[in-house]
């Protein structure tokens, strides 16, 4: 890999585009693969959409370890969750100039978020995450995946189902080696520069990955509040959040140990602590006002300049 920081930051780019794109069109199999073997929709969504729109931050976070970089792991999941809360609930709440929503998510989902947060602020908060934690959090999320099942199991099952085409495992192929290299060379450019700017990693992390393997939430969420479903923009910000913080956490440690870099405890969780609260508070009446959105995406903004003051 080269040393010029200006090519650093392009390998940087292009490898984070390759790892977003073959996570999408991998997503995109799957759930086509799924319907043409007559799995209900719901279940695709809780599932394998879910898990795999969090993919970029898993492979990123095992090739991470495997790197060694195991600070990276934590960069991920806190600026993802971050990033979810205040800059695509912002932006998607700007956008539409406030919305309401009228699935019941109190009971089960709403829940198992702030569960997923608490339990991530419990494990790491002594700088370490051992393996018995990783154990308790992939359990935490075969729980909620089980009662979200359980719950809505039956939706659109009456629907037929398309043919399975050869194609479509060819592209789950593709995408899934798109998501190899992806990752792969995304990690080492992200330590590279790094040492180019004696940054650490696990701010990175926090600031241009997060962001980049945020985008696709982002833009679903957009298409989805243009046709006035804005239960997917609080779905897609709840359920990417849970996965996030028990599997994003929970699978790499059984590849190695996690560290845990104080500057992220100290100062990035109680960000993410911040933003949970705000989430829970503003979407409780199932609606999302204007000033709201604005304040979550000043709360965006103050999150990044401490983040680069963090690097300077």
């Amino acid at each position: 890999m080269p040393d010029s920081l200006f090519l650093l930051a392009l390998i940087f780019i292009a490898t984070l585009a390759l790892l977003v794109f073959s996570a999408d069109k991998f997503i995109e199999a799957s759930e086509k693969i799924g319907r043409s073997l007559g799995i209900p929709h719901f279940i695709i969504g809780v599932t394998v959409v879910a898990l795999g729109t969090s993919l970029p931050e898993l492979v990123s976070s095992i090739f991470a370890i495997l790197s060694g970089s195991p600070e990276i792991p934590i960069g991920n999941v806190v600026g993802s969750n971050i990033t979810n809360i205040l800059l695509i609930l912002g932006v998607v709440g700007v956008v539409a100039k406030g919305f309401s929503i009228s699935f019941d998510f109190k009971k089960i989902d709403l829940p198992f978020f702030l569960i997923a947060t608490a339990f991530l602020c419990f494990a790491i908060w002594d700088r370490d995450f051992a393996m018995w934690e990783a154990i308790v959090g992939l359990a935490i999320i075969a729980t909620y995946l089980f009662l979200t099942i359980r719950r809505g199991g039956t939706d659109l099952t009456d629907q037929v189902a398309p043919k399975l085409k050869p194609s479509y495992w060819m592209m789950l192929l593709l995408g899934g080696i798109g998501i190899y290299f992806g990752a792969k060379y995304n990690v080492e450019s992200i330590i590279r520069i790094g040492e180019q700017l004696k940054v650490s990693p696990a701010i990175i992390a926090l600031t241009a990955v997060a962001l980049g393997t945020s985008l696709p939430e982002l833009f679903v969420s957009l298409a989805a509040i243009r046709k006035n479903n804005a239960e997917i923009v609080i779905g897609n910000v709840l359920g990417s959040n849970i996965f996030n913080a028990l599997v994003i956490m929970g699978i790499p440690r059984f590849v190695g140990r996690l560290d845990i870099p104080n500057e992220v405890v100290v100062t990035s969780v109680p960000i993410m602590i911040v933003a949970t609260v705000l989430f829970f508070l503003f979407v409780w009446d199932k609606k999302v006002v204007i000033w709201e959105a604005v304040l979550l995406l000043l709360g965006y903004i103050a999150f990044l300049a401490i983040s680069i003051s963090m690097a300077s």
